[in-house]
């Protein structure tokens, strides 16, 4: 991958070489080297709204394993503030990864209220999890 990163002309390909990388060095728990590859998908010029809404999310994705809830929450409100027309299933996916942020801060009513959002998002077949949402109706049922 590296060294196709090098070869790459084309900036659609070095923008997935590295979105790429990074979820590899993700997989591996190389947190720090994977931050560098979305840093440089992310600050790479013309990226169209759905590749900026992919890597605010792998972004997010890498804040969930630093445990970096605010970040996440952040991030996402990011995702859902893109103006342009993007795949309804980045939208989904924005609000159900702040569920799981405010799940981890114990915050199951808000996170509750957000997975909602995340099922409604007509079209979206992303973002949509009934074992989550089993899990936040659980908390939220044993905190009373």
């Amino acid at each position: 991958f590296r060294a196709a990163l090098e070869l790459a002309d084309n900036p659609n390909s070095s923008y997935s070489i590295n979105h790429e990388l990074a979820r590899n060095l993700m997989s591996q728990k190389r947190f720090a080297a994977a931050k560098n590859y979305i840093d440089a998908a992310r600050g790479m010029n013309g990226l169209k709204p759905d590749q900026i809404a992919s890597c605010n999310n792998l972004l997010i994705d890498w804040y969930l394993a630093q445990k970096r809830y605010d970040e996440v929450i952040e991030t996402a409100e990011e995702t859902l503030a893109i103006t342009d027309k993007i795949n309804v299933n980045w939208l989904a996916r924005a609000y159900a990864k702040q569920a799981v942020a405010y799940y981890y801060k114990k915050d199951y009513a808000q996170a509750n209220q957000l997975i909602k959002k995340s099922n409604a998002v007509q079209g979206a077949t992303w973002g949509k999890d009934p074992y989550f949402t089993k899990r936040i109706e659980k908390a939220l049922t044993s905190k009373k």
